[in-house]
């Protein structure tokens, strides 16, 4: 994704007004102040890295990181919130053996004093 200069500007794809200095990517062409997160609409840096979604029209839609997290990540069996990505991008998580598809906050397993099923050691949900 790189900024380019045209001549023949053509439309940013969110306003709809030409467009002779813009940014091309995700199959589309903005201005860069134009480049918003269709979570919390704020503009996205364009230089740093960013999700994005594809709609149900093919349409890909941007989104920073830490919003595609709270929208789609993975969430976490205890406390029900999204698990955060960590400074790498990467998300971190625990799992019990036997209930492989629950994923949880590192955090909960490093409480002092976590809740547990005395049969199965699973942690228990939060409220």
């Amino acid at each position: 994704s790189g900024r380019k200069t045209s001549s023949s500007a053509p439309l940013c794809c969110a306003c709809h007004k030409p467009a002779p200095s813009y940014l091309s990517t995700l199959d589309k062409k903005y201005h860069p102040e134009c480049f918003r997160c269709m979570g919390c609409h704020e503009s996205i840096d364009h230089s740093s890295p960013f999700a994005y979604t594809v709609g149900d029209d093919g349409e890909k839609h941007p989104l920073h990181r830490k919003c595609y997290a709270e929208l789609f990540g993975i969430k976490c069996a205890v406390c029900r919130r999204s698990i955060p990505t960590g400074a790498d991008g990467k998300v971190s998580y625990v799992k019990h053996p036997f209930f492989d598809k629950e994923r949880m906050c590192p955090r909960h397993a490093q409480s002092p004093t976590p809740r547990r099923c005395t049969g199965c050691h699973r942690f228990e949900p939060e409220g």
